[in-house]
């Protein structure tokens, strides 16, 4: 048995998940990132979580999925293209290790791909770009939830 140390009230945070952030252009880092093996086993691909850090939606993450090996040529020259805009995005031409991604701002152009079978909406990467203070979008307040802070900066309250 694990204790806690405090009651966790369910009541107190909300169980949904969020809705994808609205299209447009973002500014995010890569906070964390792994190699994963496709479903059916012939590939691999990226898995990067990208976290806004200025704006209205300061602290939200999404992610993004990179094919890096698969039997489809194509596939790998999409992912191979996706991995190069990072790259350049964040000036860091030789990548050995993921972790090399990470905390590195960039612009993320994002869209909405549409519900599909079993999976609801969600947010897709469309483009990574570099960041300058020409082309960053301006931040702006947080939005404000019951607690005055954002819903998935919300931490159960101690008691």
């Amino acid at each position: 048995m694990t204790t806690l140390g405090y009651t966790f009230d369910a009541t107190s945070v909300l169980s949904d998940d969020f809705p994808p952030l609205p299209a447009g252009v973002y500014v995010v880092q890569v906070v964390d990132s792994d190699l994963r093996v496709t479903k059916d086993g012939n590939g691999k691909y990226l898995r990067a979580v990208l976290e806004v850090i200025g704006g209205e939606y300061t602290g939200r993450k999404f992610f993004d999925n990179i094919n890096l090996e698969n039997p489809s040529t194509t596939a790998v020259e999409i992912g191979h293209r996706r991995f190069s805009q990072i790259c350049h995005a964040i000036n860091t031409m030789q990548v050995r290790d993921t972790t090399q991604l990470h905390d590195k701002p960039m612009l993320v152009d994002v869209g909405i791909e549409p519900a599909k079978g079993e999976y609801a909406e969600r947010n897709k990467v469309l483009r990574y770009r570099q960041r300058d203070a020409a082309s960053a979008p301006a931040p702006t307040a947080a939005p404000r939830g019951n607690s005055g802070t954002a819903p998935w900066k919300q931490r159960p309250a101690a008691q």
